[in-house]
């Protein structure tokens, strides 16, 4: 008598925390630009903390690429000052001399430059450049950047709304009376969340 088939257990499925009563889950894809590096020769200071990336244009591409496109990483950014130099320029800087000969690599000034930590080869990732850019947001800029990117997360996910909303007013007679008014009113609500985004950065007094 053949042996009874028994059917493989099925893979449970991931476990996800069921979101509060009246509320929704967090959305799941939320983009935020790209880091808008600056070029420069040398640095200097300012009144904010400084972000350098010391890399070859197309030599470290990946390694960019893997510490800094990530929503988390591009939103806490825009709480620094943000440049980029070749290794080259970097070792004729007497501040970043010290930093160049291990490019590609990320480091984190005071504004007066006169901290610095730095994070290279397997530290490149966006965990590790998250911590370093929130300890130097809390210490110089008095941030919570962790809840400043997650409240950030929320405001573009609802602006992402907003866009779909005023496209979709381009479907609706041009004769409808209340159309300026829905306009108007996505207009006015864009503009209060890029305030408060752009305010989410700054530093506190």
């Amino acid at each position: 008598m053949p042996a009874p088939v028994v059917a493989a257990p099925a893979t449970p499925a991931p476990y996800v925390t069921p979101p509060a009563s009246g509320s929704l889950p967090p959305p799941t894809r939320v983009e935020a630009a790209p880091i808008a590096w600056k070029p420069v020769i040398g640095v200097k200071a300012g009144d904010r903390p400084l972000l350098v990336w010391i890399g070859d244009a197309s030599r470290d591409a990946a390694a960019e690429h893997r510490a800094f496109d990530d929503t988390d990483v591009r939103l806490a950014a825009r709480a620094f000052r943000v440049v980029r130099i070749t290794p080259a320029a970097a070792a004729a800087d007497p501040l970043l001399a010290p930093h160049a000969a291990r490019a590609p690599v990320a480091v984190v000034f005071s504004p007066g430059l006169d901290r610095a930590s730095d994070l290279d080869g397997p530290l490149l990732d966006p965990r590790a450049v998250l911590g370093s850019l929130d300890a130097a947001a809390a210490a110089y800029e008095r941030l919570d950047l962790r809840a400043s990117v997650a409240r950030a997360r929320t405001i573009l996910s609802e602006r992402a709304g907003l866009e779909r909303d005023r496209a979709a007013l381009a479907a609706v007679a041009p004769t409808d009376p209340t159309l300026p008014t829905r306009r108007a009113a996505i207009d006015e609500r864009v503009a209060a969340l890029d305030r408060e985004l752009s305010a989410l950065f700054s530093p506190r007094a």
